[in-house]
């Protein structure tokens, strides 16, 4: 019974499942706290429970989970970056924002020691905004986590994304073997120790374009879930996003919120002319006509107009923008170009050449190798980027990178997501193209895919279509020809303006039987709906 109390009590204060972290989880937390206020009697100890507030925070700081690092999941950041560059911006240009002060607004609820926050202020910055243009509130109900995020410090745990230039980046290298982050980013972010389920929490905030609220709603019971939903529906402007954690996404979502189609974002986008849910406001209302009567109403009503039409108004002290634009100071300014050319530097290290890397972070290999412009000097000697050190370094990177606590949990509702139609019944087809047409055969007939070799004609045998012999790996094969066999019309030229175009010759076979044939170009392997494959044209 007595453990029954302290997880309802917790429940009802942060909205706790304790199936979520198990019993065992706060039984340890008991343990901890009579160990340390010196209690062996259990009963006293749920006597000041009962009374001290304090007690009960100082327990809740023994439950929560802190486990985050820099640029989680790295996608959603990736989504965040597109979205303000081709969004959020032009309409900010155009003065098509709910709000007129063009400042984007950012929470981030259940922050942790601070990593998600900053990653959103560093994505910010390396798409193209200043520090006057964006304001980042983050909150924890962990009063110990919000002051080491203050500080700025981070351990090596903190940066096991895929990005290897964040640390040497951002960050500068302090004593015990931590890394402080850079100054400029750190000031972007105004760090608060705050409850979600607080009964004034809604009213409290002005709307945001933008909130996380990451692998929180996974630990909360399903009234504390509504909540939650129902508040961040109440704080989320229209056409705002909305980041949940990879198994939060198959939550029910109130109405107006359509999924991303960036892959593995976890966002949703809310749709213009959605009203906030009414729950919320329509609690704030009854309280302030409990306090003065018709008055109340009117103050609630003119709070809810300010929030979602007025904001040119001035706002509460503890609301008010952390950097304006006059903060915008020469110092940071230079500081931030700082960062960019240390950024820049870093890239063409990798083998992306400042132009590009203006434009994005994304791989050499989707800018320059053979999914970008193919410009990159080392495809003629790599033939295709899975041959170059860059793209093995990456991931042999990614798979010696330590896994997350909650990457089975993650995974599992990932996979228990239901599929898309046009995803289930696909073939793997290999692409490739002879003279002007594109053809594709499935890669289960595929054995190997080589430079172009000699081929030895065979007297009074060869013709059109056998083309005579070829040694590939020391094995003598039969070698035709695709063209001829489909009466393929040889054009001159039939590539221009492509920088590396490399002719191929192909193993196909089954079983024992193998055939070599020459292709102009080989392009990749896609995935395709089986319907979708029909029959060649006679």
């Amino acid at each position: 019974m007595d453990i029954n109390y302290i997880e309802e009590i917790i429940s009802d204060n942060i909205g706790l499942a304790p199936d979520s972290i198990g019993h065992r989880g706060i039984a340890r937390a008991l343990e901890e706290r009579l160990k340390a206020l010196n209690i062996s009697n259990i009963d006293a100890y749920i006597a000041l429970f009962k009374t001290d507030r304090h007690e009960i925070e100082r327990f809740i700081e023994k439950i929560v989970v802190h486990e985050s690092w820099f640029f989680r999941d790295d996608e959603p950041f990736e989504f965040l970056k597109n979205w303000v560059t081709d969004t959020w911006l032009p309409a900010a240009k155009k003065g098509k924002l709910p709000r007129h002060d063009r400042t984007l607004r950012v929470l981030s609820i259940a922050c942790a020691t601070g990593e998600e926050p900053l990653s959103i202020a560093i994505s910010l910055l390396e798409a193209g905004l200043s520090v006057s243009q964006f304001h980042i509130d983050a909150i924890d109900i962990s009063s110990a986590a919000i002051q080491q995020a203050r500080l700025g410090l981070f351990r090596k745990h903190s940066f096991r994304c895929k990005r290897t230039d964040v640390q040497s980046l951002y960050f500068t290298a302090a004593d015990d073997h931590e890394y402080k982050i850079d100054d400029c980013i750190l000031q972007a972010v105004d760090f608060q120790q705050c409850n979600l389920f607080d009964a004034d929490f809604a009213r409290r905030w002005q709307p945001f374009d933008i909130i996380f609220c990451r692998n929180l709603l996974i630990y909360c019971n399903d009234s504390a879930r509504k909540k939650a939903l129902s508040i961040i529906d109440h704080l989320l402007l229209p056409d705002g996003l909305l980041f949940l954690g990879s198994s939060e996404t198959t939550m029910p979502l109130p109405e107006g919120f359509t999924r991303s189609r960036h892959p593995r974002s976890f966002a949703f986008l809310r749709k213009q002319g959605c009203e906030s849910a009414e729950k919320p406001a329509a609690k704030a209302e009854h309280c302030e006509k409990q306090k003065s009567g018709n008055n109340g109403k009117m103050k609630a009503d003119q709070r809810r107009h300010e929030a979602t039409e007025n904001s040119n108004k001035t706002e509460p002290a503890r609301d008010a923008v952390l950097i304006s634009p006059k903060a915008d100071t020469e110092a940071q300014q230079r500081r931030l170009r700082e960062l960019q050319q240390r950024k820049l530097k870093s890239l063409m290290q990798k083998g992306q050449s400042p132009g590009l890397a203006e434009k994005n972070d994304r791989p050499c290999w989707k800018l320059i190798g053979v999914s970008g412009d193919q410009s990159c000097k080392e495809l003629k000697k790599c033939i295709h980027c899975r041959n170059c050190h860059v793209y093995s370094e990456a991931g042999r990177n990614l798979l010696e990178q330590a896994a997350p606590r909650d990457y089975l949990e993650e995974w599992t509702g990932e996979i228990a997501r239901q599929k898309a139609p046009e995803a289930m019944g696909t073939l793997s087809l290999l692409i490739f193209r002879i003279e002007q047409e594109w053809l594709a055969l499935p890669t289960t007939i595929f054995k190997e895919v080589t430079a172009v070799k000699s081929i030895h004609t065979i007297p009074h045998r060869s013709n059109n279509i056998f083309m005579g012999l070829v040694s590939i790996r020391g094995e003598i094969l039969l070698c035709v020809s695709l063209a001829r066999l489909l009466g393929l019309k040889q054009v001159k030229n039939a590539v221009q303006n492509r920088p590396h175009v490399y002719s191929r010759m192909v193993v196909v076979g089954e079983g024992s039987d193998r055939w070599v044939f020459p292709v102009d170009e080989i392009q990749d392997i896609h995935r395709m709906p089986a319907n979708a494959i029909k029959n060649a044209p006679v």
